[in-house]
């Protein structure tokens, strides 16, 4: 008895400890189980998981840092059918058990000790949700420890909770996870459509993802066989009795596609994604169906393109009300061909002309007017790399020009002798403002005079921008990529003066003396267009605006090499008409509405500038200027005497004529150097009546044999019957108009100096070695 009692005892005590030990080992496996409403949140507000336009429509789906694909769904959002083919497939007890089923488990273990190998198991959907968050080795002891974190996950989630992770993290073949994504994938459809027949398949796929996938004829017939088996089993419940219109003999009918994401507008999706993501979707400003749109124009010029020299394209349109970017294609192909993966609307290439609407914007602002006259006439000026001379792209000099025409015929020599007028400095700041110049580009010095026509690297993406600032009345506004994004704004010039420089980019008569007129800038409406080209021809820009957008296109090689001599409008030209088309394509009412005209702005009299006084011409009373109404000559000052003497040696008499030399007179306001140098109370400065235009002071020469000649050219400040010229003090010249004559040099430093028949001089100093 005392045996038997003693036996007892041992196995109560045994038992108890046993118990004990079970008991504190599952409290200890619920305590080191993670905080599963934490990770519940973490889950559910992971950033970046797709990114769309402003429509919805996806870009690209972002891989999570397993490399997985996801679009998360609230349970709000996951229809009844589907919660119901998942339990029904998963775990009939969900809404009853514990986190774990106790009958599920007898079952599996009773079914598999008959079978002697497994047949079923017995995971509920909560221990499912554990082992997603938690992956383990599929062994017993990994299940005893998921049975007591599912009871942990169950006391920290609600049942729908653990319900909406289970249908957000579960494998669905490939890398796709969840739900949400396998339809959009697999059906092309929202959750919210899909039938009873999708909801059983996304059911299905997770018991075996890689033997039932629908992409595989073998996977796709066992998973329509399981789905309608599933289909069947669920028909007897009431919600699905009403959807299944068959009855229990109608067979699953699913379309699948294959199992490819998205990769829409990668170049623009590449660019949002630089920056920092805090949410799960990003939704931007792109329009899907302009991109696509504008895509199909540059594929259909991509041969053409070839044929100049050009491997290489890219395009970015704005809206200008809200400088939203509405489409950015990087290049002709997102591909490794030609450097493809490059985005060309974020790369730095050199501007060409495109800067010369702000460089004219500011001119009229400091009181030009666009019928201001500009010599268009060679000369040479001392740049940062040596002596500078620059040329119209035709090299073709015009003579006396207007501000208008020099700006809508893109003439580079007016551009330079403008910015000498109005500052380099000025100008560069300008730049600043509208974003076009960084801390990259280094100080204004390392440029010179050549900023004007394009010497400096600027991105698409910055052009269009500062372009919007035109089509936007003179203010300038960040350029946004989202709907919430922030940026700087601010008032640059104002609304008169921009709505000069667009009446000119618009102007068909404005640019004819350059480019013609081409069909593919006749719109039908109101298009202001700019081309440019960079030297050597390695970029072509077409920059246009409507007063809705703001399209900006370049074309070049990645590699940076040069095209066949490919220029702005001839290669762009046509890509931005197209392009113009097709945005305004459809009804009248589709175009946009003209520019808005305002009154030119009149400078006061302390910041006019007569039209006149630019060129040299003299503007005072007496003098002999202008033109001779009677023989329709034009005369004109001593900025234009070399132009006049090629000119007419050249082609002989024209209308164009030099002014008879003035003697004894001075206007109040004197043309120095092509500057306006006021006469004030404060300010008593007197310049030179003469320049040396060449050569420069403290140039150097080499003389490397005894046919040097050096061209010694002046132009004085108004028309004088000749200059005389001192080398070293000794007289060497007395040359008339043009004022110019070429010297033999000898080797050491010599004074150079010029004088005028009234004894004003200017010298300079150069070296020969």
């Amino acid at each position: 008895m005392s045996v038997q009692l003693k036996n007892k005892n041992f196995i109560l005590i045994s038992f108890a400890f046993i118990l004990i030990f079970s008991l504190g080992l599952a409290l200890l496996v619920f305590l080191e189980a993670p905080n599963y409403r934490d990770a519940f949140i973490s889950e559910k507000n992971k950033p970046a998981r797709f990114v769309t336009d402003r429509n919805g429509r996806i870009l690209r789906y972002l891989p999570d840092e397993n490399g997985c694909f996801s679009v998360w769904k609230n349970m709000l959002d996951i229809p009844d059918v589907l919660t119901q083919a998942v339990m029904t497939a998963e775990d009939s007890h969900f809404f009853h058990h514990p986190g774990f089923d106790p009958r599920a488990i007898c079952r599996a273990i009773y079914t598999n000790l008959k079978y002697g190998r497994k047949i079923s198991g017995a995971s509920t959907i909560s221990q499912q949700v554990v082992r997603l968050l938690n992956p383990r080795p599929r062994t017993y002891s990994s299940k005893f420890i998921e049975l007591f974190e599912s009871m942990k996950l169950e006391c920290q989630l609600s049942k729908k909770e653990i319900l909406e992770l289970y249908l957000n993290l579960v494998p669905m073949g490939g890398r796709l996870q969840g739900v949400g994504i396998a339809s959009r994938v697999y059906f092309h459809k929202d959750l919210s459509l899909i039938s009873v027949c999708d909801a059983a398949c996304l059911a299905i796929i997770p018991r075996a993802p890689t033997r039932l996938d629908p992409n595989h004829p073998v996977g796709r017939k066992d998973l329509i066989d399981a789905a309608d088996m599933l289909v069947h089993k669920m028909a007897r419940t009431a919600i699905i009795k009403s959807e299944l219109a068959g009855g229990k003999n109608t067979k699953c009918l699913v379309s699948f596609y294959s199992r490819v994401l998205p990769n829409e507008a990668a170049h623009f999706v590449d660019y949002v994604m630089a920056g920092p993501q805090i949410y799960p979707e990003i939704r931007t400003t792109l329009d899907l169906k302009l991109q696509h749109s504008i895509e199909k124009v540059l594929e259909s010029h991509a041969t053409r393109l070839r044929r100049l020299g050009i491997s290489q394209s890219a395009v970015v349109v704005v809206g200008t009300e809200g400088r939203e970017v509405l489409a950015m294609i990087g290049s002709l192909n997102y591909t490794g061909e030609s450097l493809g993966f490059n985005n060309g609307a974020i790369a730095y290439r050199s501007a060409g002309s495109t800067l010369k609407p702000f460089l004219y914007a500011l001119a009229l602002s400091r009181g030009y007017l666009d019928s201001s006259e500009i010599p268009d006439t060679l000369r040479s000026y001392k740049g940062v790399n040596g002596d500078y001379t620059p040329f119209n792209s035709n090299r073709v000099s015009y003579g006396p020009v207007s501000l208008r025409s020099a700006l809508g015929n893109s003439l580079n020599i007016p551009a330079i002798k403008m910015i000498q007028r109005i500052s380099l400095d000025d100008f560069y700041a300008t730049l600043q403002r509208l974003g076009l110049i960084s801390e990259i580009h280094g100080p204004v010095e390392k440029y010179g005079l050549g900023l004007s026509i394009g010497a400096i690297d600027v991105r698409l993406y910055d052009l269009v921008q500062a372009y919007a600032c035109l089509a936007g009345g003179g203010r300038f506004q960040s350029l946004r990529v989202k709907p919430s994004q922030q940026g700087r704004s601010e008032r640059i010039f104002p609304e008169t003066i921009i709505s000069q420089i667009t009446d000119i980019l618009e102007d068909p008569l404005a640019r004819i003396l350059t480019f013609g007129n081409p069909l593919y800038f006749d719109f039908g409406f109101p298009v202001a267009v700019k081309t440019g080209t960079s030297s050597k021809y390695r970029d072509a820009w077409a920059l246009a605006y409507t007063s809705k957008h703001v399209i900006g296109i370049w074309a070049g090689n990645f590699d940076g090499s040069a095209t066949a001599d490919a220029l702005g409008a001839s290669s762009c030209g046509p890509i931005i008409g197209e392009i113009v088309k097709a945005i305004y394509s459809g009804s009248m009412s589709n175009c946009p509405a003209k520019f808005s005209v305002n009154a030119a702005m009149e400078p006061n009299d302390e910041t006019k500038v007569e039209p006149q006084s630019f060129s040299g011409r003299s503007s005072y009373k007496g003098a002999n200027v202008a033109s001779d109404v009677k023989n329709e000559h034009v005369y004109l000052g001593p900025a234009y005497a070399r132009w006049i003497y090629r000119r007419e040696k050249e082609q002989g008499l024209s209308r164009f004529r030099l002014q008879g030399p003035l003697k004894n007179l001075r206007p109040s306001a004197l043309i120095l150097n092509e500057r306006v140098v006021k006469f004030t109370n404060t300010d008593k400065r007197v310049e030179s009546a003469i320049e040396i235009t060449s050569p420069h002071d403290g140039d150097r020469f080499v003389l490397t044999d005894s046919s040097l000649r050096i061209p010694f050219r002046a132009q004085p400040l108004e028309m004088i019957e000749n200059v005389i010229w001192l080398v070293d003090a000794k007289e060497v010249a007395r040359t008339p108009t043009p004022y110019e004559f070429f010297w033999t040099p000898s080797r050491g430093g010599h004074t150079i100096v010029a004088v005028t028949p009234l004894h004003e001089a200017v010298s300079i100093n150069i070296h020969v070695e």
